[in-house]
């Protein structure tokens, strides 16, 4: 009788984990190289602008910057009404749909600050009576690499989490670097949870 009791027990913890491997199984989901190209195409067609945006050469200014360009100090100037991004909360928002929570902290320190608490950083965009503006002293910095998407692989996936490997270029396609970004799925909506320090996209 024990050796029954033992053996219906056993099997029942058989069911149990292979039930459970099952589950697991059904709720993950694998991506294949071609589907996760086209969901990082999406979000690093608008990352590379905000690439530019925030850390490159930034926004044009309404009025020439010139005269302020070398200040020893931050000085804002508002930006050109035909900006892409004209007030703070746009821009603001633009960063919100292209980086999950983690790494949009980095982000927004150096482009917004953080929300009034001592700077190590001094925030390259401000608002002032509803305009955006721009600290013209903040030159940005000389980016220059491309990702390169057409032959980029699947390194692991799950529901809500892809890590891909693209190639990477600074000099025109003569020279490649193999480089690792992390989708993140965060109510629905596919962002970066890495950044890519790119200023354009190739297939």
């Amino acid at each position: 009788m024990k050796i029954i009791k033992k053996a219906i027990t056993l099997l029942i913890i058989c069911c149990t984990l292979l039930s459970s491997t099952l589950l697991f199984t059904s709720c993950s989901k694998k991506y294949t190289d071609e589907e996760a190209r086209a969901i990082l195409s999406e979000v690093l067609e608008k990352e590379v602008k905000l690439c530019k945006v925030i850390y490159g050469e930034g926004l044009k200014t309404r009025e020439d910057p010139s005269d302020h360009l070398d200040d020893s100090t931050f000085y804002y100037m508002e930006v050109a009404p035909d900006s892409e991004y004209v007030g703070l909360s746009q821009l603001e928002e633009a960063v919100r749909d292209v980086y999950a929570v983690e790494i949009r902290k980095v982000v927004w320190e150096y482009a917004f600050g953080n929300g009034g608490e001592e700077k190590t950083l001094i925030p390259r965009y401000a608002e002032n009576n509803g305009y955006l503006q721009i600290d013209v002293t903040n030159e940005g910095f000389n980016l220059k690499s491309v990702a390169y998407i057409g032959e980029s692989t699947v390194r692991r996936a799950k529901k809500d989490m892809i890590e891909i490997e693209i190639k990477v270029s600074s000099d025109g396609g003569e020279t490649f670097r193999d480089k690792t970004l992390i989708l993140k799925n965060e109510d629905g909506v596919w962002k970066l949870d890495t950044q890519s320090w790119c200023v354009d996209v190739v297939w």
